[in-house]
């Protein structure tokens, strides 16, 4: 695996890694496959937060905040996962979205005219500019 990985072929693969579907966290692992090929590996926290689960259906966190009550929202991204997320938003009075800064140039495995259409969105439905704020993972979180 390691001789893979220095391949230049794949180097230069990866290199495209935003044309296609690969998780933001290979590079990490991959540059690491000794530590974690040992008989003895135990995962490290560095590990662990960039390790990935597929979302489906919808995660749901509450939580309070300086006297504010907070839902946060992890959704599938995909596309038979989105007709989800409606319910989501009754009674909302504010709305954050949350995207991944490594994910910016990257379009939906089904669908490749996406990130134009995530502009479209966001034209729409805020007329004046959004606040962005970079976050590893993306999450909706609403206010309510």
């Amino acid at each position: 695996m390691k001789r893979l990985w220095a391949d230049s072929g794949v180097q230069e693969c990866f290199a495209r890694s935003n044309e296609y579907q690969l998780n933001d966290s290979a590079k990490y692992f991959l540059d690491d496959l000794e530590r974690l090929g040992e008989a003895t590996y135990q995962p490290t926290e560095q590990d662990i937060l960039r390790t990935r689960v597929k979302t489906t259906g919808i995660v749901e966190v509450h939580f309070t905040f300086k006297n504010l009550n907070f839902k946060l929202f992890d959704v599938g991204g995909q596309r038979s996962e989105r007709k989800k997320w409606i319910h989501c938003f009754e009674d909302v009075t504010a709305i954050i979205f949350c995207v991944a800064m490594s994910e910016y140039d990257q379009v939906l495995h089904e669908d490749e005219t996406t990130v134009s259409r995530l502009s479209i969105f966001f034209e729409c439905a805020f007329p004046r500019r959004p606040i962005c704020i970079p976050i590893l993972s993306y999450y909706i979180i609403a206010y309510y």
